[in-house]
């Protein structure tokens, strides 16, 4: 114990960065999914132990998606050393007044997210024969949206807000509900929305970032509306 403390005071004083601060090299992450025992694994982290096994998510420049709406910051197996293995992924969500997390899905992952500060709305869908589930987060409230399930966060205040999410895997994965409309054959998302083919290019120019700031009553309320 009294070697690792050293260990990662010296690598402090170093100028150590932390994960998310730069790319992981793939051959650390593979090393370690390669572990067959924790001893191994617990050596492989070591051999940088401050990058390998923080991760600061205001400072992060991998596993950011950035929008008008706000900054979402992924910790994972991905770009966290630490996270191989382990089965849980964490967001810090950094959310402008009025700024919406639209509709989105994790595949492969529960979440459970905590308000830091703010109001927020959030609600989630798990198929076509159940009713949504919808509330209001104060600071200090939390709630779940199950694996799988489309749902969204909505800053409801005129101030920023934080809301951070933990997850069920280290590999939760994400993609928007309306992610299909640039990426499915135009004649099958035009048939589906109901909406013309010639004009989809145009629409899908026209669609909003993400995170968004695009919810006018709430704009109109925070008198940020142009």
């Amino acid at each position: 114990m009294i070697v690792f403390i050293g260990i990662l005071i010296l690598a402090f004083f170093n100028g150590a960065s932390c994960a998310g601060e730069k790319p992981v090299d793939e051959a650390v992450l593979r090393a370690l999914e390669g572990s067959p025992t924790v001893a191994i694994y617990q050596r492989e982290l070591l051999k940088d132990p401050i990058f390998n096994t923080v991760f600061h998510f205001l400072t992060a420049v991998v596993g950011v998606t950035s929008g008008s709406g706000g900054r979402l910051v992924s910790a994972n197996a991905g770009n966290f050393p630490a996270l191989v293995k382990a089965g849980v992924s964490m967001n810090y969500a950094y959310v402008e007044p009025c700024g919406l997390v639209a509709p989105h899905i994790h595949p492969r992952a529960a979440s459970m997210i905590i308000a830091s500060n703010g109001t927020f709305l959030t609600g989630y869908w798990v198929e076509n024969s159940t009713a949504p589930v919808i509330n209001t987060l104060q600071a200090g409230d939390a709630t779940v949206f199950p694996q799988g399930s489309v749902h969204f966060e909505f800053n409801m205040g005129c101030e920023p807000a934080v809301f951070i999410a933990a997850r069920s895997s280290e590999d939760p994965g994400s993609y928007t509900a309306t992610g299909f409309i640039s990426r499915f054959p135009p004649a099958i998302v035009a048939a589906t929305l109901g909406y013309p083919e010639g004009g989809l290019e145009s629409f899908i120019k026209g669609l909003p970032d993400f995170p968004s700031n695009n919810v006018k009553e709430c704009l109109l309320k925070c008198k940020k509306a142009t």
